[in-house]
């Protein structure tokens, strides 16, 4: 866990560094990826959906519960 802490403290740094249209979504979905077990995509997802308010529909029921994380 404490490696998984490192590298996303790493990647925060990184993004500050970097020019992304996006940064809001990339850095929520970091926050997400580093606080669950959850794949980075279904955390990218999550994270437009809780930034942009982009639809999503799944049939995935862990990542419903990640959706339920973030909320509307």
């Amino acid at each position: 866990m404490e490696a998984l802490l490192d590298a996303n403290a790493v990647l925060r740094y990184l993004l500050d560094q970097v020019t992304c249209r996006r940064k809001n979504v990339a850095a929520a979905a970091l926050g997400l990826y580093s606080g669950g077990s959850f794949d980075f995509v279904d955390c990218v997802l999550a994270a437009e959906r809780q930034e942009l308010g982009r639809d999503v529909v799944t049939f995935d029921k862990r990542f419903v519960v990640l959706l339920g994380k973030v909320g509307d």
